[in-house]
């Protein structure tokens, strides 16, 4: 398909298709690939023509700026873990906005609403102070803990009865 397609290029943007191989190596090495690496090298083509620029020179500062781009708005959803709703997504970003969750047009990836979690203050996470999120509310101090049983006490005696603990049993004595 893309061997067609740069054949057919070739005679409507009016350079070799030696040149054009050149130029679409610059672009599928910065990631497009098949059809729309295609489209990303004829925008290359005619704007090297149109500028009396080399086309690879060319190819490969477009698909630079493509890079940027990506890297700019996208870096957050790189990695990032999502449930799929019936209509949006929910999404634990990553990258800069690391811990906050946002709901995301399923079709679009624009993000339609942010929360901000209390630990996303702490850890930095989310460059952005003036965001569309609600506040995180106001950690109260935790009351004095009550005398509560002892859990570990419990665990020993019911491994006891069982017999030899478990190698991955935290409270065998492990790590």
């Amino acid at each position: 398909m893309v061997r067609q397609g740069m054949l057919d290029m070739a005679g409507q943007v009016g350079y070799s298709a030696e040149e054009l191989v050149a130029a679409m190596y610059k672009v599928s090495s910065g990631g497009q690939i098949g059809a729309k690496g295609l489209d990303v090298l004829r925008a290359s083509a005619e704007g090297a023509k149109a500028e009396n620029a080399d086309l690879a020179v060319v190819a490969d500062a477009v698909t630079s700026v493509l890079q940027d781009y990506v890297a700019k708005n996208y870096a957050h959803l790189v990695g990032a873990d999502a449930v799929a709703g019936s209509k949006n997504l929910l999404v634990l970003l990553r990258g800069p906005r690391l811990g906050e969750l946002a709901v995301l047009d399923a079709k679009t990836l624009a993000e339609l609403k942010t929360i901000k979690m209390p630990w996303c203050e702490a850890g930095g996470g989310g460059p952005d102070k003036a965001s569309s999120a609600a506040p995180a509310p106001e950690a109260e101090p935790a009351p004095p803990p009550a005398a509560a049983p002892p859990a570990r006490a419990t665990a020993p005696a019911k491994a006891a009865k069982k017999g030899k603990p478990k190698a991955d049993d935290p409270d065998s004595g492990g790590q």
